[in-house]
């Protein structure tokens, strides 16, 4: 039997564990800011609690929780599909893992404790969800069925499969998945076949194989297979990539009693080309005759591209290299419509925005240069932002790390004992720029912070940390600490320092009724050219960079362009004290960014900024409630 379904953390449970801590009622709004999504979305989730046990009541002073009641519902939900995409995977798996021909919908009622309309509700949702791979699900005299063919059928099995394991790069969670199948030796296997043949795979791509393989192998063991009776054309597919799917398939169908159809040996091919590659091509001279000469020549243009917008200079081999070959494989992917998942894509976007932000860029750049007709998916964009990101902390580009000075007596070798542990734990964020042991022979101001072994008089100016000189891993927190706070407050100094060039009154607006999305953009876009700052098309501009990817973080969103042509630089500022309903979230807060070449030296800078000042609870609560420009100001100057 194989199991599949695995609880994450919902976030109708979160919302629970965040009444039962408070000590008072909480309003939607603020329910909505602590999980990141919309008032909207927090009654649903409300509901859908409700729905299953009444635990959550409203007064006037905002929602309370049956504590006591709400503790025993949280063990229940453990075991308990609670939200649509839980009873999807739910009724997907009975499915596809367990070969369930049918399920009756009254039973199913009965196993999810939720109603007959509920489920009728989910069925619409998923027809909708899954249409593009070719699935429906309907139903026949109270009974539920799935249509679709063997291949729509496997698609859909390994996108629940990366859905329900975020962190899937882990075999033992792909054989807690296929319990039926020896996941360890079919890693083994396809390893030694690889190495045997000179090629390679990252760890996304071997995962993706090994997943692929899996799912052969457990439906294949149940009567499901493909069509084998289509002549393929395998002229396409070099001599080295058939004599590798040869022997992998020679090796598999021995080990696991497999015998691999016409079109499953064609798809393995695909498979292959889209994610494997030859060991030896890093030699620069074969990888230049390896990869299609129309990628080299665009990533030379890219990276021209990037260093005029952005400052990036990526014209180095250890980038050139494996981002070329990511892209070749990429086009490849993209012409067959197979996918590569990427579990980093979502935390990259929260984390790194900035970084995401050019890799969206890039992403939007490169499908326009090859004609690609749609967008690239948030894992390729995740990709993409990892290789870029990586480069920028091998050269230490963009924005830079801050400058320590560390404060310690040289008594055998301590201050260099000290240094290289400091540096081990936290070299991607600081730079000791200096060791000393007189503090009256230098400047310390000119450091943006001090590591310490003594107290040191007269420097409450600068952040200053004291450790001891052993460096333990409390030191470290506290090093981390100073570091995340000390780079915050800097970066919010851009906003300080450059507002009179991004901030002026006829560019601040305060809203009382209700607006789209659309019309919000519409409107920013509008004033933004009756002010000068932009030509006309801006607002089409800056709704491609927003179908891309939403610029919404909790309660705001910062729109702009993914080109810095601006007439003249200049940020418009939105207030909207009852909401804007921003893809999932209800936005009170907008920030839409027109930059002028000039002026593109400041975008790392100026948008983590807004992030920073955005995040932090007690501004973002001042400047929602704002009404005057000079309120604005005034913050953004005593920062």
């Amino acid at each position: 039997m194989v199991k599949i379904y695995n609880k994450s953390m919902r976030k109708t449970d979160e919302l629970i564990k965040e009444l039962i801590k408070t000590s008072e009622p909480k309003s939607s709004k603020n329910l909505a800011f602590l999980l990141g999504v919309s008032s909207k979305t927090i009654i649903n989730y409300i509901n859908e609690i409700n729905a299953v046990e009444e635990i959550i009541y409203f007064t006037k002073e905002g929602y309370w929780i049956d504590k006591e009641r709400a503790t025993k519902y949280l063990e229940q939900s453990d075991r308990l599909p609670q939200d649509y995409n839980e009873r999807a995977n739910y009724i997907i798996n009975n499915f596809l893992l367990l070969h369930h021909e049918s399920i009756n919908i009254y039973k199913l009622c009965d196993d999810l404790f939720v109603s007959y309309s509920t489920i009728k509700n989910d069925i619409s949702k998923m027809n909708l969800q899954y249409r593009n791979l070719g699935i429906r699900f309907f139903l026949r005299k109270n009974e539920l069925y799935i249509d679709g063919n063997e291949k729509n059928k496997r698609k859909l099995m390994s996108k629940m499969i990366y859905d329900q394991h975020k962190n899937i790069l882990s075999l033992r969670l792909l054989e807690e998945s296929f319990s039926n199948v020896d996941v360890s030796l079919l890693a083994e296997t396809i390893n030694w076949v690889l190495k045997e043949h000179n090629y390679y795979l990252n760890d996304f791509s071997r995962m993706n194989i090994i997943i692929h393989y899996s799912i052969i192998i457990d439906r294949m063991r149940n009567g499901h297979t493909l069509n084998s009776k289509i002549d393929y054309d395998l002229s396409e597919f070099t001599s080295s990539e058939i004599s590798l799917v040869e022997d992998l398939n020679k090796e598999l169908s021995a080990k696991f009693q497999l015998k691999l159809s016409k079109s499953e040996i064609y798809d393995l091919l695909i498979l292959i080309r889209a994610n494997a590659q030859k060991t030896e091509i890093e030699n620069t001279d074969i990888f230049k005759e390896y990869v299609n000469k129309d990628i080299a020549e665009y990533v030379n243009k890219l990276i021209a591209k990037l260093k005029n917008y952005y400052y990036l200079d990526l014209n180095d081999d250890q980038f050139i290299v494996p981002f070329t070959l990511h892209l070749n494989n990429l086009v490849e992917r993209l012409k067959y419509s197979t996918t590569l998942n990427n579990p980093m894509s979502a935390q990259l976007k929260d984390n790194s925005p900035v970084l995401y932000d050019i890799a969206l860029f890039v992403a939007q750049d490169f499908c326009n240069e090859f004609n690609f007709e749609s967008s690239l998916s948030s894992d390729e964009v995740g990709f993409i932002a990892i290789h870029i990101g990586s480069q920028i902390e091998r050269d230490n580009i963009g924005i830079g790390k801050l400058n320590v000075v560390l404060v310690c007596p040289d008594y055998i070798h301590i201050a260099a004992m000290m240094r290289n542990k400091i540096l081990y734990n936290l070299g991607t964020k600081i730079n000791i720029a200096n060791t000393i042991t007189d503090i009256a022979a230098y400047d310390l101001e000119s450091y943006d912070a001090i590591i310490s072994i003594v107290e040191i008089p007269n420097v409450s100016n600068i952040p200053m940390t004291i450790v001891s000189p052993f460096i333990t891993d409390m030191d470290i927190a506290g090093i981390f600490d100073m570091v995340s706070k000390t780079k915050s407050k800097k970066t919010l100094q851009i906003l300080k320092n450059e507002f009179d060039i991004f901030f002026n009154a006829s560019n601040f607006i305060v809203i009382n009724g209700t607006l789209s999305k659309n019309d919000v953009i519409k409107k920013m876009a509008g004033l933004l050219e009756r002010n000068g700052n932009v030509t006309r098309d801006f607002e089409e501009k800056v709704k491609v960079r927003e179908n891309s990817c939403p610029t919404c973080y909790y309660n705001f969103a910062i729109p702009h362009s993914f080109e810095m042509d601006a007439i003249q630089s200049g940020i418009c500022v939105l207030i909207s004290k009852q909401g804007i309903e921003w893809n999932d979230n209800i936005v009170n807060i907008v920030l839409m960014i027109a930059l002028n070449q000039d002026d593109n030296l400041f975008f790392y800078q100026l948008y983590e900024a807004i992030i920073n000042l955005l995040t932090n609870e007690t501004y973002n609560n001042i400047i929602k409630n704002m009404k005057h420009f000079d309120e604005f100001q005034a913050i953004i100057q005593n920062i």
